[in-house]
């Protein structure tokens, strides 16, 4: 299993793969454009989503998401994940979900509070995620809202 998992990245990587697989980055995501919605509820049928920031040089990661009041949140458990970096630099990114590529912006939530109502019970509920250490002095929220 281990050595088909290897051969699968290998191939990928010969022929040019652009998605990101699992754990490993990838660059520029593919797929179809869609207009914004008006509510992402749909979006929480979705386990993984594929993000994509640093526009000059794409870098795209798979992530979890959550969505609470029909918007649509990510988090990083902590400021050190190259994607929230790049982030930091510019808030410009791509969305894929279900192959679906949304144009947005990733802005941070800075107020606590709202991290505490939002993202610590979704993603619990979602994922059956326990956070190590202090997610909400450690952790980033960002909201994602259309360019």
């Amino acid at each position: 299993m281990r050595n088909a998992a290897f051969i699968g990245l290998l191939v990928c990587f010969a022929a040019g793969c652009s998605q990101p697989m699992g754990p490993i980055a990838g660059n520029e995501l593919e797929g179809e454009p869609a207009e914004w919605p008006d509510d992402w509820a749909f979006a929480d049928d979705v386990d993984k989503y594929l993000l994509e920031t640093n526009p000059d040089d794409p870098y795209s990661v798979t992530i979890w998401g959550i969505t609470h009041n029909g918007e649509f949140f990510i988090s990083a458990a902590n400021k050190k994940n190259q994607w929230a970096e790049f982030i930091d630099k510019d808030n410009r990114v791509r969305l894929s979900v279900d192959g679906a590529l949304y144009s947005a912006r990733a802005i941070r939530i800075t107020d606590r509070d709202k991290i505490t109502e939002t993202t610590v019970p979704a993603y619990d509920n979602k994922y059956e995620y326990d956070y190590e250490g202090n997610f909400i002095e450690d952790g980033i929220l960002y909201h994602i809202v259309p360019r």
